[in-house]
């Protein structure tokens, strides 16, 4: 006993000898391992294998993650930091910075060999939206599948063998954190980060204190024009100075650092929900990078991919054409300041409608992840060959071409009016292992089916799938926050009885 104990007080010591800034090395049985300075968390697994560091064994996946459902942040970065002690010789952890409330920002820089800094790089990112939790499981799926296919699938060995792909799963722990604690709309659905309160006058007098700003209206890209806003209760506060708040500063520093600037071919950020395949630029309509049509041309060719494995179609467009406008986001900042050729927001399922999309049936996870994989693929595959940038080559100046898009217009305005509901209907799912995950999950006829239907009553109804659980949970939640109910529950608290 006390021989096993003196053991497991060794290998412990081991793994926590770092220091925040620093670089330590765990010898003798770990093979000299090199840990990048991070703090490790509490609840770190001790680890009895050895560390791989042979790239013939990368296939094998050693290191186990409950796909198919939701998982705390703490288990995400438990995930990464396992995946990095057991392939060191292909991923390493990033670190980029700590959010309002110091959790650290973490990521996976993968590539083989991942000490190569010399390659090309392409960006993935999730979750920086609080409430859009399938995006962050989505970006881990993506990174199950590069560790599992290296060695493998030939071309998941080429990506790594030529780039270096970096995935943050989640951009704001805070907001995600703060979302998962309470079930009541006002909690689940925040999408802001957990920013100190901001006051600004009220039209009624007094002021109006709120926390949180909207991470993807900070960016420096017509900072703080349409689609944003400068009242701090708003969702869509764009906060009081662009990259005011460290999670997007994050992002800027380490993308511009010396070591990365200009080595960016493509940037993803994953998003909930509406079935979208955004492409710069989207803070006005009709509104066009140089190489418009080199993005569309890649775009068409990723939802084509992605339709494949279930029928899932998917739209693509500007923001500002086939929503509506919003300025300060990542994506238009990746395009412009950045000047990364392929660069696209993806907004996931479920289609665009108004029931609770942010809550995705857990049963959707798996194949939502899997065709999105598809459609990355694509855009990955793009950037080992760059094609001409579409320019006017008289002026040299963007393309700003006009499309009729009154059609998409007309459609999205009929949903939201209620004219037609459309709902995904998940359907019984047999359980899946990480073994699995390199394969097509079951076909679309096992997993979802789409249906269109007329709406019975377009005045009188809830918006939310969620409203019953809300009344479950808190049968005053209708008075407690009856501005939000009276939209989203109309009909399950009664508030459209005399209509």
């Amino acid at each position: 006993l006390v021989h096993h104990l003196f053991l497991f007080l060794l290998k412990f010591s081991r793994l926590i000898e770092q220091n925040e800034y620093g670089i330590s090395k765990i010898k003798q049985n770990y093979t000299q391992l090199s840990w990048r300075g991070f703090l490790r968390m509490k609840d770190d697994p001790i680890l009895d294998e050895n560390p791989d560091t042979s790239s013939t064994k990368i296939g094998d996946m050693k290191v186990s993650y409950t796909f198919g459902d939701y998982a705390s942040y703490k288990e995400m970065l438990k995930y990464m930091r396992t995946i990095e002690f057991y392939y060191p010789n292909l991923t390493k952890l990033i670190r980029i910075g700590r959010t309002h409330e110091k959790l650290p920002i973490e990521g996976l820089k993968i590539g083989y060999p991942v000490e190569n800094n010399e390659k090309r790089a392409f960006w993935i990112d999730g979750n920086i939206h609080a409430r859009e939790w399938a995006s962050s499981h989505t970006a881990l799926y993506f990174i199950n599948q590069l560790i599992s296919g290296y060695g493998r699938n030939s071309r998941i060995t080429h990506f790594l063998d030529s780039l270096n792909i970096y995935i943050f799963p989640c951009l704001n722990p805070d907001g995600y954190e703060y979302s998962r604690s309470n079930p009541t709309p006002q909690v689940r659905l925040w999408r802001k980060n957990r920013s100190p309160e901001t006051c600004k006058p009220s039209s009624w007098g007094g002021k109006r204190c709120c926390r949180g700003v909207d991470l993807n209206r900070n960016f420096d890209f017509h900072w703080a024009e349409a689609g944003s806003s400068s009242l701090p209760c708003s969702n869509l506060y764009h906060g009081e100075q662009v990259f005011s708040e460290p999670e997007t500063r994050a992002v800027r520093d380490f993308m511009l650092s010396t070591r990365m600037r200009d080595k960016f071919d493509g940037f993803i950020t994953l998003h909930t929900y509406a079935q979208l395949w955004i492409h710069p630029y989207s803070h006005e309509v009709d509104n066009y990078p140089p190489d418009y049509y080199d993005l569309r041309k890649i775009a068409k060719k990723a939802i084509e991919k992605l339709k494949k494995p279930y029928g899932i179609q998917y739209k693509i467009g500007t923001g500002a054409n086939i929503l509506s406008p919003a300025s300060g986001g990542s994506d238009d900042w990746a395009k412009s300041k950045l000047n990364v050729k392929y660069v696209y927001l993806v907004e996931l399922r479920p289609e665009l409608e108004l029931s609770n999309g942010f809550i995705l049936n857990k049963k959707e996870l798996i194949p939502t992840a899997y065709e999105t994989w598809q459609a990355v693929q694509e855009v990955i595959d793009s950037t080992r060959s760059p094609s001409q940038d579409s320019t006017n080559h008289i002026t040299k100046q963007p393309i700003v071409k006009q499309f009729n898009s009154q059609s998409m217009l007309t459609k999205s305005s009929s949903i939201m009016n209620g004219t037609w509901r459309i709902s995904t209907i998940s359907l019984p799912l047999s359980s899946l292992s990480l073994s699995s995950l390199t394969s097509p999950p079951p076909s679309s006829s096992t997993l979802s089916r789409i249906t269109i239907t007329k709406r019975v009553n377009s005045t009188c109804r809830d918006i939310r799938f969620s409203c019953k659980l809300w009344l479950k949970i808190n049968r005053n939640v209708c008075i407690e926050q009856q501005s939000f109910m009276s939209i989203q529950c109309k009909k399950s608290c009664n508030f459209c009885k005399d209509e």
